[in-house]
């Protein structure tokens, strides 16, 4: 443990960085799951406290004495090394100045910190687990808190693990995180309906549009029954709701969806621009759906400004609305401008994204549709064999679009010679 310790201090010297300690008990069911994550990126649900002297740890810890291997409690130290962060992206504070005994040198952990599990040690009956958190994994975790906060301006809470996998394109854990989450949450507990959005929304994207409904419904009707039917977290779900309708051709119900989403939205005491922005998104698109082409790209610039001037310049969400307003000048045959505006949604997609989200294969497919158009064959290829190459990876409803990659690479290949 002092060798290791020592080891952290010399890395130290090149690089800003602390250390923190904590020690506990932990049910031997949850440290094997932690040994199964070696290596892997983990979260926590609530408040992490720690020291940063390991002696004051010590304080904490369970004599040796009353434990052994088989006991189904283990004591463990939980060793953090913190590094490389700046200033403004430190999600832990320290508190010795504001805590109720400032001789401990408590430092605080947010809710939603990212850690990497370094490596998990057994020494005397005691485990030691080493956790790094660093700028580069805290990048990541600013990703799905500002999605969190464009869905529904709420704070982190339990689900917060969930909305970093849903950015990681993780789709298949966040599903079972979310089931399990509904499981172990109390009956009273809003954050349930928070999980059914979740679960909304990866079953679109999915393209389960039937189960991403009941999602969204089963969503608002928790809510709703606990007196939260006008708030945030609702209206981003009716424009969810929406989203999925208009995916199924059925505007009427999409109409019927936004229409709440606005009402409810005025009744709120303060404007919260990212979610009035999520509202007149599904307005644009609604706009465009009926042939307002002209309406629709003044709502959605109208969007994009809003969302520039709140968050990072390589959001994705920047880059779906880019991608919304090429769609519209594209069915005004301004291929031009089309292109311009997907090819910069792509180009925020390479920033913000993993390289095999599911969002490129629409980027990828716009990009190649129109080179198509402007005869540059080989571009256009090259674009619909980079959609397919991301599609093919997951187990979607989508043989029809494969079908149409397939078809396109094929003339394209044809008028490439």
């Amino acid at each position: 443990m002092k060798a290791r310790s020592n080891a952290m201090k010399t890395n130290c010297k090149r690089v800003w960085c602390l250390h923190g300690y904590r020690s506990q008990l932990l049910p031997m069911s949850e440290l094997e799951q932690l040994q199964k994550n070696q290596n892997e990126l983990i979260t926590m649900n609530s408040f992490l406290s720690a020291t940063i002297q390991f002696k004051v740890a010590e304080l904490y810890s369970t004599p040796i004495d009353q434990l052994d291997a088989t006991s189904t409690l283990q004591s463990v130290y939980f060793i953090i090394d913190v590094y490389n962060l700046s200033r403004e992206m430190t999600p832990f504070a320290l508190i010795e100045n504001h805590a109720c005994n400032p001789d401990e040198s408590e430092v605080l952990f947010s809710i939603g910190a990212i850690f990497k599990v370094k490596s998990i040690e057994s020494h005397n009956n005691i485990w030691y687990i080493y956790l790094e958190l660093s700028k580069e994994q805290n990048k990541l975790g600013q990703n799905w808190l500002d999605h969190m906060l464009e869905q529904f301006k709420s704070e982190p809470g339990p689900l917060a693990f969930g909305w970093f996998l849903f950015r990681m394109n993780q789709f298949d854990k966040v599903e079972r995180y979310a089931k399990w989450m509904i499981q172990q949450l109390p009956s009273n507990d809003i954050a349930i309906g928070d999980a059914h959005n979740l679960l909304g929304l990866i079953y679109k994207d999915r393209n389960k549009l039937d189960r991403s409904i009941q999602s969204y419904d089963k969503a608002l009707d928790i809510y709703s029954h606990l007196g939260y039917q006008n708030s945030c977290r609702a209206i981003a779900v009716h424009c969810n709701l929406g989203l999925a309708h208009l995916a199924l051709d059925d505007w009427r119900s999409a109409e019927d969806q936004h229409t709440q989403a606005e009402e409810k939205f005025t009744l709120l005491p303060t404007n919260y621009p990212l979610l009035k922005s999520h509202v007149d998104r599904l307005k644009a698109k609604l706009m465009e759906n009926s042939g307002y082409a002209e309406e629709a790209l003044k709502k959605l610039e109208k969007v994009l400004e809003n969302r520039r001037k709140t968050l990072d310049p390589n959001h994705p969400s920047i880059g779906t609305t880019l991608n919304d307003i090429g769609s519209v000048y594209d069915k005004t045959d301004n291929h031009i401008k089309a292109l311009e505006y997907f090819q910069q949604a792509l180009d925020i997609g390479k920033k913000s994204l993993t390289s095999d989200h599911l969002e490129f294969v629409d980027y990828y497919m716009n990009v190649g549709r129109m080179y198509h158009k402007f005869g540059r064959f080989k571009l256009a290829y090259e674009q619909f064999e980079l959609a397919q190459k991301v599609l093919l990876e997951y187990d979607r409803n989508e043989e029809e679009k494969i079908a149409q990659l397939h078809t396109l690479m094929t003339e394209m290949t044809i008028k490439m010679h």
